[in-house]
């Protein structure tokens, strides 16, 4: 057996509106209204994706790659401008046995999106984002189960500073069969992350919202079964 899987997918839309936003724009304040014009959104994309399986390493590996375009138009202080936005990413990940009592995981994946008005001299907005995911579990002894897990996020724009972001959990579970009861403890944002920046990328504009978060939390849970 090879155990090699492929699938690859396209779609395309094309969805007429009866309405359009219109925009108007000053150096400190942004309005919106939504008036009667006919317009079209199309949207295409098309995805490749491939795992294997490895018997030597007792691991499956996987790759993929995904591509979207979007036009459509919007109305900027009484101009009707066309933009188009292309987001293409890449991923890849591994989940691997690498004993009897650990199993591994990592995945990762890279995008670069772009959004431009398809007009002369139109400012290209453009960001690149690349996301990691590992997850670490151990069967340390007969019923008692470690999980540790981690993300990292790093976000490059133009003309901006880079973001840079490492969440880590760690969680201990413990099963007590005899009375049905799992005793578990947890610890959530080992980097004590108080303050999360996420990226929006809309029709020329890119924009950064701010979200205060909790820092480092531990939990102690039973749960009982009956």
């Amino acid at each position: 057996m090879q155990m090699f899987f492929f699938n690859a997918s396209a779609n395309y839309s094309n969805t007429e509106l009866n309405t359009i936003s219109s925009f108007s724009l000053s150096n400190n304040i942004q309005q919106r209204i939504v008036l009667p014009l006919e317009n079209h959104i199309k949207n295409l994309s098309a995805s490749a994706n491939a795992s294997k399986y490895l018997f030597a390493l007792k691991s499956t590996i996987t790759a993929g790659v995904n591509f979207s375009q979007s036009k459509y138009s919007q109305l900027q202080n009484g101009e009707l401008l066309p933009f188009n936005t292309k987001t293409i990413s890449y991923k890849a990940a591994i989940e691997a046995k690498l004993t009897n009592f650990i199993n591994w995981s990592y995945g990762a994946t890279y995008a670069v999106t772009n959004n431009r008005a398809d007009v002369a001299d139109a400012i290209n907005t453009s960001f690149r984002q690349l996301r990691q995911q590992s997850t670490l579990a151990i069967t340390t002894v007969q019923n008692v189960y470690l999980n540790l897990s981690a993300e990292h996020l790093f976000t490059h724009q133009a003309n901006q500073p880079n973001l840079k972001y490492l969440f880590a959990d760690a969680n201990v579970k413990y099963k007590l069969l005899k009375i049905k009861t799992d005793l578990e403890f947890g610890m959530t944002n080992l980097a004590n992350i108080k303050q999360f920046d996420a990226i929006y990328l809309s029709a020329n504009a890119l924009t950064t919202g701010t979200y205060l978060i909790p820092g480092r939390v531990a939990m102690l849970k039973a749960t009982f079964n009956f």
